[in-house]
């Protein structure tokens, strides 16, 4: 059974045996939502360190609760990606946050394209990013994932790229232009070792309403690397504009694509993010 789960941001470290306690909204999302009694057992994330434990809940009061900590829990970690994507509409941006979110990945990087419409700096205030955040921070309770995502915003793909780390060799840029040319594989195809025993081409294959329909997803094959820090580039509604394709290929950025398809920024996005994270 999955066990609720609640966020710590108390500054003082936590060990076997020490007592705590939660108030605000963890504390109302555990007894008015999760609707968590005295005796139980809760997974209590501290956002300082990074750590979780295995915590149970010992006293119960109007405005707060009082945990004890059994056990530091180990929480194997997925590979590190990062998403950097042309601003979309705003609530198509509240999705991609609390999709990527859910699969586990490390950052959204946002940025201001060409093709960003109707949009400026000013508009992604703090009280925007504040939003983003709480997002991510649902999803993160809500999957059980190992990390909240982060979330930043830049006026313009030159200062994002420039935010990431240089020596990264794996950045790629979905391009639905991308041809043969590209080094690919089709992620459903029995050539992909990384795809075990192809059960979802199987389960296709198994579905009578798909059974004449062949999926066609081409993936880098470097994206599948499961110790790579992998960056890759979505562009906005509309696209990248030529000028910002050709910006990422003269910075080592290479071009791929998902298939014949033109495929929505927010499916796009989220479905390039979760191949590069559980590619194993």
């Amino acid at each position: 059974m999955q066990l609720p789960r609640a966020i710590w941001s108390d500054t003082h470290t936590l060990s076997c045996g020490d007592t705590a306690e939660l108030a605000g909204e963890e504390f109302h999302h555990l007894i008015k939502v999760k609707r968590i009694e005295k005796g139980r057992e809760i997974e209590i994330f501290h956002l300082k360190d990074k750590k979780f434990f295995l915590a149970e809940i010992t006293e119960i009061h109007k405005t707060k609760l009082v945990f004890q900590i059994t056990s530091l829990l180990d929480k194997p970690d997925l590979k590190s990606v990062t998403l950097l994507c042309g601003l979309p509409e705003l609530p198509v941006a509240d999705r991609i946050i609390e999709k990527c979110g859910e699969i586990g990945l490390e950052k959204v990087i946002f940025f201001l394209a060409n093709r960003s419409q109707g949009f400026s700096k000013n508009k992604i205030n703090e009280r925007r990013l504040e939003r983003w955040n709480k997002i991510a921070i649902s999803a993160f309770k809500q999957s059980l994932q190992t990390k909240i995502l982060e979330v930043v915003f830049y006026e313009s793909l030159e200062s994002a790229i420039e935010n990431i780390n240089p020596l990264n060799l794996h950045k790629w840029v979905l391009h639905p232009e991308s041809g043969e040319g590209s080094q690919s594989i089709d992620f459903f195809s029995s050539q992909n070792p990384n795809f075990p025993n192809n059960t979802f081409q199987n389960n296709l294959n198994n579905t009578k309403a798909l059974r004449t329909t062949k999926p066609s997803c081409k993936i880098p094959l470097e994206i599948n690397d499961p110790s790579a820090e992998t960056h890759i580039v979505v562009g906005p509604e509309g696209g990248l504009s030529d000028r910002e394709f050709e910006f990422l290929k003269s910075n080592k950025f290479r071009h791929c694509n998902l298939g014949r398809g033109i495929l929505r920024v927010e499916t796009a996005a989220v479905l390039a993010s979760g191949i590069a994270i559980l590619g194993k």
